[in-house]
């Protein structure tokens, strides 16, 4: 089956809003491409959690072969817990920290998605900066979309 990649991210943004979002506080939307998810993971307010899906890079699965339109794509689910300048006590784990491993083990239990050639795979997890070299206060969970895409 034919996917796109809005496609994708739109399932995905769908069933994080519905299913995991609520109960966590957390905003979920999809940026139009990697600079534009640092602006929205950077505009939250403190104390506020963010969620934002983005498409970071693609590349051919299959080499060699004519005409084929089967995509490795490099999709990144970001997520930001502002907490401010809270000093926690050394024993209380970071909020976003918990924040991203809820997030991933609820992805983990949704990785067949409609459209997509094998299951949605996490490929590890990476900090999110801004240009500046500066890092935010989240993380970005990578993962890897196999599709077909339309022709």
């Amino acid at each position: 089956m034919n996917v796109t990649s809005k496609k994708i991210m739109s399932r995905l943004c769908e069933i994080i809003h519905k299913e995991w979002a609520g109960e966590c506080g957390a905003k979920v939307s999809i940026a139009d491409d990697p600079g534009h998810a640092v602006d929205l993971l950077t505009a939250g307010q403190s104390g506020g959690c963010a969620v934002v899906i983005f498409y970071m890079s693609d590349t051919q699965a299959v080499s060699g072969i004519p005409g084929n339109t089967v995509l490795d794509a490099n999709i990144r689910v970001g997520i930001v817990q502002k907490t401010g300048l809270e000093v926690r006590a050394g024993n209380r784990a970071s909020p976003v920290l918990d924040k991203v491993d809820g997030l991933r083990k609820f992805l983990a239990g949704h990785s067949d998605m409609e459209g997509l050639l094998d299951p949605l795979e996490y490929t590890g997890m990476t900090p999110i900066q801004v240009s500046e070299g500066r890092a935010l206060n989240g993380y970005a969970l990578n993962y890897r979309a196999r599709y077909a895409f339309d022709v």
